[in-house]
């Protein structure tokens, strides 16, 4: 089963909704990667966002409504968006095997964010740090009254990082994506639709790699520190893929993973994000 959208969803570049990820009311997404099963309420912006977690419909990772990303930094001569945000991450995700996440409603997260499988952010918070694994938190927010200098420029990290670890992250998915899902699907006319989806999410997840870049690039230029070179090849998956007849849904797929098959694959994943 495909994701599901309700009504007044507007979907622009660089997003992807995997397997039986869905949204209710008036929802915008940009540049956000929802894994599969991963569930949005209504009235909801994210833009620059990859949410994982969960295992199945009944066990999935929530956004409750009127849940806002804020992607945008007003600092420097124009503001920057290098402000990426993840909620669990891509070995675990793809895999099934990371708790899920919930984020409670009337809230929001301010990029660039880092949130652990398991965790609970309690309705009506604004995020304003990270949150390891399975934590709970509910805070005040800190009162901030202070003089502004409109020159004024936060240190290149730990942003820098935070922007190459979700570009890693991404480079986890696009692996997955072109070494996993893609040689799985046979060769036939048959599932030739199959094909032009898992295309067209990897050209997605290329989009959301060079939108990154780019604006990695611009925010430490600004600040005139190097950035990051392009990526480079990553590491070939340890296992041999090939299709299978009869075809086997990717969750199905998955979810029959032994241990040891499941494991390989997950250090794989993590090889490549601590390579980049």
């Amino acid at each position: 089963m495909g994701p599901a959208l309700s009504a007044d969803a507007h979907l622009r570049a660089g997003t992807l909704m995997e397997e039986e990820s869905s949204t209710a009311h008036a929802v915008g997404l940009k540049h956000t990667i929802l894994l599969a099963f991963v569930t949005l309420g209504s009235l909801i912006n994210f833009c620059d966002a990859l949410v994982a977690g969960g295992t199945s419909r009944r066990d999935h990772s929530e956004v409750g409504s009127g849940y806002i990303h804020f992607n945008y930094t007003p600092w420097g001569r124009h503001g920057d968006k290098a402000t990426p945000s993840i909620c669990g991450d891509v070995p675990r995700g793809v895999l099934l095997r990371g708790q899920r996440v919930f984020l409670g409603g009337s809230g929001g997260m301010v990029g660039p964010r880092r949130v652990g499988f398991g965790a609970v952010v309690g309705a009506g918070q604004v995020l304003r740090q990270d949150l390891d694994d399975e934590r709970l938190l509910v805070s005040a927010p800190r009162p901030v009254d202070r003089v502004l200098d409109p020159d004024y420029l936060d240190p290149v990290d730990p942003r820098r990082g935070r922007n190459r670890r979700y570009i890693a992250e991404l480079l986890a998915l696009r692996a997955w994506y072109r070494e996993v899902r893609l040689p799985r699907i046979p060769l036939t006319e048959t599932h030739a639709h199959r094909r032009i989806v898992i295309d067209e999410a990897i050209v997605n997840i290329e989009l959301a790699i060079e939108e990154r870049l780019a604006r990695l690039r611009a925010f430490c230029e600004e600040r005139g520190a190097s950035a990051l070179s392009a990526p480079g090849p990553t590491p070939p998956c340890p296992l041999p893929i090939t299709a299978e007849e009869p075809y086997i849904d990717p969750i199905a797929w998955v979810k029959r993973l032994d241990s040891y098959t499941a494991g390989t694959l997950e250090g794989w994943l993590r090889e490549i994000v601590a390579d980049f």
